[in-house]
């Protein structure tokens, strides 16, 4: 989707991945096709990193602001 090695991957695209885990096939049609962002989903992604210390508040807020760019088919 996005065309980059994972270590290259930002933090609001890998919150993206793995916000279509649970379906990726499903993701790839109600959100990719029709240009949409799982935005409450990422929020939540990225909110848990934060609650585990994975992540600070600042860097979660920074990812949250970063534009997803999908590589077309």
């Amino acid at each position: 989707m996005f065309m980059k090695r994972p270590g290259r991957l930002t933090l609001k695209e890998a919150a993206y991945l793995a916000s279509v885990l649970p379906s990726p096939a499903r993701a790839w049609d109600r959100y990719y096709l029709q240009n949409r962002t799982p935005t409450a989903r990422i929020d939540y992604i990225l909110q848990n990193m934060v609650d585990g210390r994975s992540l600070s508040s600042t860097e979660a807020q920074r990812a949250r602001q970063q534009p997803l760019r999908f590589v077309p088919q």
